[in-house]
């Protein structure tokens, strides 16, 4: 199955909330901050509402711990085009244009992979393997720049791969080579900007027939929009992507 967000994908817009929910310390603000869907709907109403120095007084209330939660958990800082499918689905696929956050939600998703699946095998595929090292890995929102506190992320440059403390490890491909994702098998795959691919098709099979490790094995494919082949019979759409 794919999930797919066309593009535009705009920010949601949702109810304005009229009443901003008071953020309570000590104790409560955990319980507070435990409820994941309450806490984003206060931070949204917050975000709108309260003057700056409110805002300040109430995050140094929380302790460093809450703090870090605060700033890391990245489902707090979604917008809905970022936000991963639910259900039963093989291929994410996130269509959209500069500024929509693709890169950040693609580095985040496979930096949760790795963090819930110890030894973890990831596919990272770009338009060529210069482009994975620049943007997938240490871009401002690759791989290493999304690592939690205490992560850390080992990039070793004369192999082509990035490492995770717990074993999990990250293999750069190319587009651009096809037959170098003939053989290697893997849990999870990011494939970005998968529009410009010279060898999109060749490549993109080759990557899906190694795809089997694990009991869900799954690609998010992050790209801007354009009309090529391979993209349209991803997403299953018989009509030009614009």
């Amino acid at each position: 199955a794919v999930a797919a967000h066309p593009s535009p994908c705009p920010l949601p817009q949702g109810e304005r909330v009229k009443k901003i929910p008071v953020l309570p310390g000590g104790s409560s603000a955990r319980q507070s901050m435990m409820n994941e869907t309450e806490f984003r709907r206060w931070l949204k109403a917050a975000g709108e509402q309260l003057p700056e120095p409110v805002l300040e007084r109430t995050v140094r209330s929380l302790s460093p711990g809450e703090r870090m939660t605060f700033v890391e958990h990245w489902p707090l800082w979604t917008h809905d085009g970022q936000e991963e499918p639910t259900g039963d689905w093989r291929v994410w696929v996130m269509m959209a244009g500069r500024g929509f956050g693709k890169t950040r939600a693609g580095a985040e998703w496979v930096s949760a992979r790795a963090r819930e699946t110890a030894g973890a095998r990831i596919a990272l595929v770009g338009a060529s393997v210069e482009e994975v090292v620049k943007v997938m890995v240490k871009g401002e929102s690759g791989l290493i720049a999304v690592a939690r506190t205490g992560e850390a992320p080992l990039w070793l440059a004369s192999k082509g791969e990035l490492r995770w403390p717990d074993g999990a490890c990250a293999f750069a491909y190319s587009g651009d080579r096809p037959d170098k994702l003939r053989g290697p098998e893997h849990h999870f795959a990011w494939c970005d900007e998968l529009a410009k691919w010279r060898q999109a098709e060749a490549s993109w099979d080759n990557l899906m027939m190694g795809l089997r490790l694990g009991g869900c094995p799954r690609t998010v494919v992050t790209t801007t929009p354009r009309a090529v082949e391979a993209l349209k019979r991803i997403v299953g759409v018989e009509r030009r992507v614009s």
